[in-house]
């Protein structure tokens, strides 16, 4: 059965629309916080503008030239950080490429990947940056960020352990041929042990005439967030 607040529930199935679950997951149509890690030059923000007005979007890009691209495109319906997120507060080299959505800290690179001169970058932490914020609580902790995920997941230790972030929405790759990309497993081990649930994966990318699954989104949720 449909309900006022999602009139589609009886057509449209759990695991199909990421955003249409998380709201639905949720019990309610709009956030307050939403993070997005590995913003590039806003191809997730311009979907979350869209479905979730009103909420404060926080978007970090460390690299100069896509931070530049994501400033004039939703400097005005969202707050662009110019600086990337990690376990720690330093700066790090960020390992560039034709390709800006492949940018990453991860050294090795896929077979036939080069990347340009490293661009030294600002790195900060969630927990960090909440502090400094006053951002209490994360509806939505998304993340993109070429294997660098659990480096992030470790700088959110506290917010996590306080129940401080409801969803984790994050690309995972199915494959060890793919090093500069988060394994499924590891990450699905991590949020495990923090006592986040998993609620399905989306946007599955096929390769070999589609037969196999290269890399997805997956979602978590954590059933103890206080908000």
């Amino acid at each position: 059965m449909s309900c006022r607040l999602f009139p589609l529930t009886r057509y449209v199935r759990a695991g199909v629309y990421s955003n249409y679950d998380m709201q639905r997951f949720a019990g309610k149509r709009n956030f307050d916080v939403i993070f997005d890690v590995g913003a590039n030059i806003g191809q997730t923000a311009w979907e979350f503008v869209r479905y979730f007005p009103g909420t404060r979007t926080y978007c970090f890009e460390p690299s100069e030239a896509s931070f530049k691209i994501l400033k004039q495109r939703y400097g005005a319906k969202v707050h662009c950080i110019p600086k990337a997120l990690g376990a720690t507060v330093e700066t790090r080299a960020l390992h560039t490429q034709e390709h800006s959505e492949r940018n990453t800290f991860v050294a090795d690179a896929p077979d036939g990947l080069r990347y340009d001169a490293p661009e030294a970058v600002q790195v900060t932490t969630v927990d960090s940056f909440c502090a400094e914020q006053e951002i209490d609580a994360i509806d939505i902790l998304k993340m993109d960020v070429q294997g660098w995920e659990i480096e992030v997941l470790r700088g959110a230790s506290r917010m996590m352990k306080a129940n401080r972030v409801r969803f984790v929405f994050s690309e995972v790759a199915f494959s060890r041929e793919a090093p500069d990309m988060v394994q499924f497993v590891d990450l699905h081990k991590i949020l495990e042990e923090k006592r986040f649930r998993f609620c399905g994966l989306y946007d599955n990318y096929r390769w070999r005439n589609g037969a196999v699954v290269h890399f997805a989104n997956a979602l978590y949720v954590d059933p103890d967030f206080v908000r």
